[in-house]
């Protein structure tokens, strides 16, 4: 920013005096303030008279202090004109103030005085006790009550003197001029520093936004935040802007919109700059309001200006509706101003946003159209903060839509931090669902809460007065259709049933905690309402359910109700769509949310019905359900060939696994993480994979393995606290190979799984290191996000939206949510991470190993025995041998993560078909014909003789074959960074009859298949 006029000492305040001295030169006041109930102008050398005043008066009370160790003065105070007075004349002493937002608790200011290292807390009068209470505990430190501001006697000039002697402009500039803080979305905020250099980098990014500088503007922001300091004290001082400050208040006063709307009358503004939450209350005011006495009024501001959080869209509409343009400028603490607003009636987001003049920054992806800011290190107007990425630059947390990329248009979409990510890896974006039901007139406030959780639940927080002038029936009736409509326009994984609505009794001391500025403190919130959220959870997931439920009057067991007709009347509850007996449930919009409250409805209307939420994924239609039912009520199940586990832990490639880990030079320690009940049987099952595999490790490699006994779905992995604490020091990587294989299991089947990798996060997150974790993933991850159109699916982060829904088995599913915590771990604790997805293993290329419980062998096998082959010879495979995988997976996995390689596509990147396969067995001299897959699959179900598993073992992966395999997602993984990722992955051999036959041989000596 060469063009910034810096002042002649580099201290921002001094600019305070040279206005001073060219005041006479503009027509405008500095300043027009009320501090005893009527307004009047103060010039740009009478603001200066008063900041001489107030430093003063502040130097005769903290001269004898020595500040060497410091220069941070705390203040603590309710805004008003006097705030503005005692904060620049701290400033003029050559003190730094640490502005504290009067809402916090005690505990939050003590923080921030531990935190700032303040010598002196100066404080409103209203907060004396707690100041004194605080001393108490800091008996070191000095308390002053605030100076009050006596008029005229201020206006008279006087000079001042500094309590700490200037440096040079250059150094000055890069000194703290103020101190400002977050929010408190958590109990405690941060300090975020502001530099002399940054205050006036920061005027001059505003120079646009606040033209013309002679235009009269009611200003209602507090200035212990930082849209105070900008629009008050920086545009007043570098731009030599006008302000009009609200009126001065008894603390804990709020402005009503009756209030605003008198001023407007009586100053006649053309701008009104108030927070979000005054914004509603007061477009509320004036939609109920005769017009005289509202819109009239209003319409004669040119706009209303807010920032800090969203207005909600019918008041932002309304506003428009009256003549008023609405303005939304996004700033931040950490940055000031950071969006401009470019208002458009006729666009459906109302108040598109576009970054700021100058500006650096980048857009980081986080899928289907929403980026974060991500602020560049380099950005002039940058303040001191702590929270930093790799590269050193600025996550803003705040998540936007793209609307528009020629020109950039952008929506403001939510703050990272409130975006709900639950269990299944599926995304809440909360405040357009809380704007909407917020809306009802018995509703003082709601929340909603579900990180971690499968559900939202939505925490209602009552009117009063409003509730007690009305029927409970009412009430509640109408809360539930502004919830209805809220879901209505949701996602379906993000709905609210009626069973999970929680509302906070009446008078209730524990109320939803939100900022000055209207904004829900969520964080804060779900510590203070866990239980309540977690016991609504738990009687959902248990089978509670509304008794109030539509349509299902008269429909029970009880009332003479049949199965069929009871099945159907809850299927349409749950999913508002009748379906033939055929259709599947999830094929039609089932998820596992409206899966579970169509569990919980039949539960209801079924006496003494034992259902799973598993048990509706395996009986997927009207008849296969109903049948399951009537069964089910005798005890038994459906007369249907029971589906066999395929289940395995991938054994093959974990051994090879560590044998490319202890192979690295660098590496000096492998802790073998292995189910068994203590570590002497863990040594046995790794020492007999190694040999089952023909597996050799030198002596002086096997010194290095370390195998432990686990329960990896436990704390602390199931290790006692001595050898947790052993290996914690000593990690630098940490590998999760093992998972259980089961295409035909929903996702809860794979808890422990899922709580496995949560567990190694946590090492990786308390490792002293700088742990880099490995997560190995499959390519069916990939699948249930991956529409029918989509032909190829690049080295990325996947979506949560599922748009396969014949591929959303357990499985993939489980591996889905897991590379979507795995991420969010990643981001919010700073742990390098390597997703590595893997395709069909093959057996290794040395012995031709391939074990022969896995369903590729086992095909082979059934075609030998049904001498049939379907006919999938076109169809492109891209399998990968086992020891290839390993040493792909430890190459990457030793690298430091980049954009380039944090996901990778562990598949042969070089394509072939299953002619390799058909022409190899014919040359092998395995006799058979080719068939359609409709044949095969239709034989390996209806002939007995191939029925028998010990004849024919694929028998036991008959539903595996029809529903997965056969019919698989036929789309290309690419593999373009991973193989500049990765020498082994460029280099992978392709199957060729050569490998394939290897492959054969060891069948044939393991007794498997014979050769004719």
């Amino acid at each position: 920013m060469t063009s910034v006029q810096y002042s002649s000492t580099g201290r921002f305040i001094d600019l305070v005096k040279e206005n001073s001295k060219r005041g006479n030169s503009v027509q405008h006041p500095a300043i027009s303030i009320n501090s005893d109930g009527k307004y009047f102008d103060i010039s740009y050398e009478e603001y200066y008279n008063i900041v001489s005043h107030s430093a003063n008066h502040f130097y005769d009370q903290l001269k004898s202090i020595d500040f060497s160790a410091g220069r941070n003065v705390a203040f603590l105070s309710a805004s008003d004109s006097h705030y503005l007075w005692n904060m620049l004349g701290l400033m003029a002493t050559n003190v730094s103030p640490v502005l504290l937002s009067p809402r916090n608790s005690v505990e939050a200011t003590i923080h921030l005085l531990k935190e700032s290292n303040s010598r002196v807390l100066v404080y409103q009068d209203v907060f004396a006790p707690m100041a004194k209470g605080i001393q108490k505990a800091f008996p070191d430190l000095v308390i002053l009550p605030k100076w009050i501001t006596k008029y005229p006697e201020c206006l008279s000039p006087v000079d001042h003197k500094l309590l700490i002697p200037l440096k040079s402009q250059e150094e000055e500039l890069n000194t703290v001029s103020y101190t400002v803080h977050s929010s408190a979305s958590t109990a405690y905020p941060k300090l975020v520093p502001q530099l002399n250099r940054v205050c006036h980098n920061v005027g001059y990014r505003a120079r646009n936004e606040m033209l013309p500088y002679d235009r009269k503007e009611l200003n209602f922001f507090p200035l212990f935040h930082a849209g105070g300091v900008m629009s008050i004290v920086i545009a007043t001082n570098y731009l030599m802007k006008s302000t009009i400050l609200g009126p001065d208040m008894t603390p804990g006063s709020f402005p009503s919109p009756k209030m605003i709307i008198e001023l407007i009358q009586e100053l006649s503004p053309k701008a009104l700059v108030i927070i979000p939450l005054l914004a509603k209350v007061l477009v509320d005011y004036c939609e109920k309001a005769p017009r005289s006495e509202g819109w009239d009024t209003l319409k004669t501001v040119d706009f209303v200006r807010w920032g800090g959080a969203e207005v909600p869209k019918f008041a932002v509409q309304a506003l428009f509706d009256n003549g008023v343009t609405p303005l939304n400028n996004i700033a931040s603490t950490e940055l000031s101003l950071v969006m401009s607003c470019v208002p458009d009636k006729n666009s459906e987001y109302l108040v598109p946003l576009t970054p700021a003049e100058g500006l650096q920054y980048t857009l980081k992806d986080w899928g289907n159209n929403i980026v974060e800011l991500v602020i560049s290190k380099d950005d002039p107007c940058l303040a001191c903060v702590q929270e930093k990425d790799e590269d050193g630059n600025f996550p803003t947390k705040d998540l936007f839509q793209i609307i528009s990329r020629e020109p950039l248009l952008l929506s403001y979409y939510s703050r990272a931090d409130d975006t709900i990510i639950h269990v299944n890896g599926e995304k809440t974006n909360p405040i357009p669902m809380e704007d909407t039901i917020n809306r009802c007139p018995y509703i003082d406030a709601c929340a909603i809460l579900g990180t971690g959780k499968q559900l939202n639940t939505l925490l209602v927080q009552l009117k009063s007065d409003e509730v007690l002038k009305s029927s409970l029936n009412d009430v509640i009736t109408s809360i539930k259709s502004f919830v209805k409509t809220a879901n209505d326009s949701a996602p379906s994984h993000s709905r609210i049933y009626d069973e999970m609505i929680y509302y906070l009794p009446l008078n209730n001391d524990k109320k939803l905690p939100v900022t000055i500025k209207g904004n829900l403190q969520r964080s804060k919130c779900a510590i203070m309402f866990e239980e309540e959220v977690k016991q609504s959870v738990e009687k959902m997931e248990s089978g509670n359910v509304s008794d109030e439920t539509p349509g299902l009057e008269g429909k029970s067991s009880e009332e003479g109700g049949n199965t069929e007709s009871i099945v159907k009347a809850c299927l349409k509850s749950s999913i508002d769509k009748q379906l033939e007996n055929s259709d599947s449930f999830f094929n039609n919009g089932m998820d596992s949310l409206s899966g579970m409250r169509f569990r919980n409805l039949l539960k209801s209307k079924i006496s003494g019905l034992d259902l799973k939420v598993t048990d509706i994924y395996d009986n997927d239609t009207v008849d296969k359900l109903v049948e399951f039912i009537e069964f089910s009520k005798q005890g038994k199940k459906p007369n249907n060939k029971p589906l066999e586990d395929y289940q395995k832990e991938v054994d093959d490639y974990i051994a090879r696994y560590i044998k490319s880990l202890v192979e690295q030079p660098k590496v000096s320690k492998v802790y073998a993480l292995i189910r068994a009940k203590d570590d002497a049987q863990a040594k046995q099952k790794l020492e007999s994979s190694f040999s089952q595999r023909f597996i050799n490790i030198s002596p002086e490699n096997s010194t290095k393995i370390v195998p432990l006994a686990v329960k990896l779905h436990e704390d602390q992995l199931g290790l006692s606290n001595e050898t947790y604490k052993l290996i914690l020091p000593k990690l630098t990587h940490v590998h999760h190979v093992g998972w259980t294989m089961n295409f035909l299991k929903g996702l809860d089947y794979f808890d422990d799984c899922i709580a496995a990798s949560k567990n190694l996060m946590k090492l990786s997150v308390l490792s002293r290191h700088k742990v880099i974790y490995n997560l190995v993933s499959t390519i069916g991850a990939t699948f249930p996000t991956t529409s029918a159109d989509v032909t190829s699916v690049p080295e990325s982060s996947l979506s949560t939206k599922l748009l396969n829904a014949g591929t959303c088995n357990g499985y993939n599913l489980s591996k889905l949510v897991t590379e979507t915590v795995s991420q969010i771990w990643s981001k919010d604790y700073d742990i390098p991470l390597h997703i590595h997805r893997v395709g069909q293993i093959s057996g290794d290329t040395i012995n031709g190993s391939w074990n022969i419980t896995e369903h590729i062998p086992l095909l082979i096998k059934g075609i030998q025995v049904m001498k049939i082959f379907p006919d999938i010879l076109e169809s492109t495979l891209t399998w990968i041998p086992a020891n290839t995988a390993a040493d792909a997976i430890v190459e990457i996995g030793a690298q430091d993560q980049t954009s380039q390689n944090g996901i990778a596509h562990i598949i042969n990147p070089n394509g072939y078909s299953f002619n390799i396969i058909y022409d190899t067995l014919k040359d092998y001299g395995i006799g058979f014909e080719l068939v359609s897959v409709q044949e095969f699959i239709h034989q390996l179900k209806t002939n007995p003789e191939y029925q028998n598993a010990d004849v024919n073992p694929l028998a036991t992966l008959t539903d595996f074959f029809d529903t997965v395999f056969l019919s698989g997602h036929d789309i290309i993984l690419e593999t373009k960074l991973t193989s500049q990722s990765s020498t082994t992955i460029s280099n992978c051999p392709a199957l060729d009859g050569n490998l394939m036959t290897r492959y054969l041989k060891y069948w044939e000596k393991q007794d498997f298949i014979i050769s004719n």
